[in-house]
């Protein structure tokens, strides 16, 4: 099956499992109800309009169902052109494929300096 290049964050986070795990700094989403809950929050408020550059880095396979991703992400808030320096992160993603489709089953992100 084969693994996409890019998604799209509202796709990524749609084909995550009620048992997922997410961890961003400062925060800990322990399954899919959570995390749904945060992210409506956050893209109702100061990401708004918003958009994320992800670009893929590695990908990995440690069995032929299961993926290793990691990616640099920057985000571009409403009304700029460019992401800010701080908006810079470093992102892994555990990925195991069931029922015809990738899930995400892990998250993490952290910041990065992307110079």
């Amino acid at each position: 099956m084969p693994l996409g290049r890019r998604t799209t964050r509202t796709r990524s986070w749609s084909r995550t499992p009620p048992n997922a795990t997410v961890l961003l700094p400062g925060m800990f989403r322990h399954d899919r109800e959570e995390l749904r809950t945060a992210m409506a929050a956050a893209f109702a408020g100061p990401l708004k309009g918003s958009r994320a550059l992800n670009e893929v880095q590695s990908v990995r396979f440690p069995g032929e169902d299961t993926a290793l991703v990691i990616c640099t992400r920057s985000v571009v808030l409403a009304g700029e052109d460019e992401p800010r320096e701080e908006s810079h992160a470093l992102d892994s993603w555990v990925l195991s494929a069931s029922d015809g489709a990738w899930w995400v089953r892990g998250f993490h992100g952290c910041p990065a300096r992307l110079a």
